[in-house]
């Protein structure tokens, strides 16, 4: 029993972790393939063409290559790995699953620092089991890499006012810079646990006089912003590409519109996402158990001040949260909070010591076990068309081809087939493909090769085009009732 109480939380813990290796598979799997391969890209162009953290290649834009979106400080890091270990999969996906586990250790860690009971224990537990925990924690996805920083960055601005050390403020600061340049959206919120602390703690004058640490990240995501946004706009200007974007503008992706704000189906499917994907049913019952029956004392307002960061994020970066479900990760550690909070507001009610251990136990099973099955049915989908299409394309293709690829409704921003491909080129949805269109990209992005996929036969005005070609070349992909039409495009035949 002495050796349960001393390491039976870190033993679990390290489990749950480690359970993740299960699906260490070694293609891309959904959901958001698309978002991975984006950062399986960045990874890829810098293990075969050298790391410029500045420069970092997309393989949609053409022979344009280079657009920043987050600081690819991450996908940097496991070039330099693959380099040392040799291209695998598995290395990157166990590379975000350690910084998973470390933005688990500094939640942890923070609350401890504030909560003075079990939860702290509970809440982490819980954390690990969520069902976007499970997926994204061991995904080609850097979101848990820089959650991890914010975590970090909460926990150091907490000891500082705590104990009221330089040096924490300093790894404070080093932990944000990293977390605001790779994604601000999931660290600015958590200055308000902070500020909460700091009026608990009646140390509001202190935290004023060191405010100017925080400068500091905002200075560097500041700065960042203005190199991505003149550096993107340095792409070409292929405005007759449908939807074309060079990512100069991002206003609206971030935060959507008012209107947006005031559709309720919106808000129902935000709402179906955190009950479905963060908490569980079960889930939402402890959170509102927490919610109403623990204690108000200073640890659960402090939390409240956690939770109510998240839902300023939300209604801030609004579109972010309703196009994927990635952004909903936020809500994942002050909703395990309540949920642990929840737990220890049931096991007040109890007198009897085994009873109350019992009830803890299994509400924690019931979340684990709720949360398991969700992620196992809904997530860990293996795009195999997409993999094999990628596979033709590469047999049928040179490394140096700008390959016009179309399949389904894939956007101009979508990396999925080419990224397969390990092609550059462009990506056009099959609505949007005609034959002026081949010839401008031809003409102004020297494109060199069409691929169009569809489980139909080409007709009309397509079929003469495609059969005008060079090198007509049709690949039937009979598992997936998908036929594949490559060929050279030579308008000067």
């Amino acid at each position: 029993m002495k050796w349960i109480q001393k390491y039976g939380f870190t033993t679990l813990i390290m489990v749950l972790i480690a359970s993740r290796f299960f699906h260490f598979s070694s293609e891309i799997d959904g959901p958001h393939v698309w978002r991975q391969s984006e950062t399986a890209q960045y990874i890829h162009s810098f293990v075969n063409e050298g790391i410029n953290i500045l420069q970092p290649s997309v393989c949609w834009m053409g022979g344009h290559k280079t657009l920043l979106l987050e600081f690819p400080l991450p996908e940097a890091a496991i070039a330099i790995l693959y380099h040392l270990l040799g291209n695998h999969l598995w290395i990157a996906r166990l590379f975000f699953l350690c910084f998973f586990s470390i933005s688990v250790y500094y939640l942890y860690q923070s609350l401890k620092l504030v909560v003075k009971n079990r939860v702290p224990e509970i809440a982490t537990i819980i954390y690990c089991v969520l069902p976007l925990s499970w997926f994204y924690s061991r995904a080609i996805h850097i979101d848990f890499f820089a959650v991890a920083f914010a975590h970090g960055m909460l926990f150091y601005y907490l000891k500082a006012l705590l104990e009221e050390k330089p040096f924490y403020w300093f790894m404070g600061t080093i932990m944000a810079i990293v977390a605001f340049v790779i994604k601000a959206p999931y660290a600015f919120y958590l200055a308000l646990p902070v500020i909460c602390l700091a009026f608990q703690s009646k140390k509001v004058v202190y935290l004023l006089k060191n405010c100017w640490w925080t400068l500091i990240p905002i200075l560097a995501v500041l700065a960042w912003n203005y190199y991505s946004k003149t550096t993107n706009a340095l792409a070409p200007d292929w405005d007759f590409i449908p939807n074309y974007n060079k990512f100069t503008d991002m206003g609206y992706w971030y935060f959507g519109t008012w209107y947006q704000r005031s559709l309720p189906e919106l808000w129902l499917q935000i709402g179906a996402r955190i009950i479905n994907e963060v908490t569980g049913f079960f889930g939402i019952f402890l959170t509102l158990v927490g919610l109403i029956g623990y204690p108000k004392n200073k640890s659960y307002f402090w939390g409240v001040s956690w939770l109510l960061g998240t839902i300023a994020y939300l209604l801030i970066f609004y579109n972010l949260n309703v196009v994927h479900n990635y952004y909903q990760i936020p809500f994942l550690a002050p909703f395990a909070i309540f949920m642990a909070m929840g737990v220890y507001a049931l096991t007040l009610k109890v007198k009897i010591n085994t009873l109350t251990k019992s009830i803890g136990v299994i509400a924690v099973i019931i979340v684990f076990t709720e949360s398991y099955l969700y992620a196992e049915k809904q997530y860990y989908i293996t795009p195999y068309d997409q993999i094999e299409i990628g596979k033709v394309i590469r047999e049928n293709s040179q490394p140096n081809d700008l390959v016009v690829v179309s399949y389904g409704g894939f956007s101009p921003q979508c990396p999925n087939l080419l990224f397969q491909a390990k092609r550059y080129g462009w990506s056009i949805p099959i609505h949007h493909i005609n034959p002026q269109l081949y010839y401008k990209l031809y003409k102004k992005g020297k494109a060199s090769k069409m691929v169009i996929v569809q489980p139909t036969k080409l007709a009309g005005e397509m079929e003469v085009f495609y059969q005008a070609m060079s090198n007509p070349k049709q690949v039937e992909l009979k598992e997936y009732q998908l036929t594949v039409y490559i060929a050279d495009l030579a308008f000067e035949k």
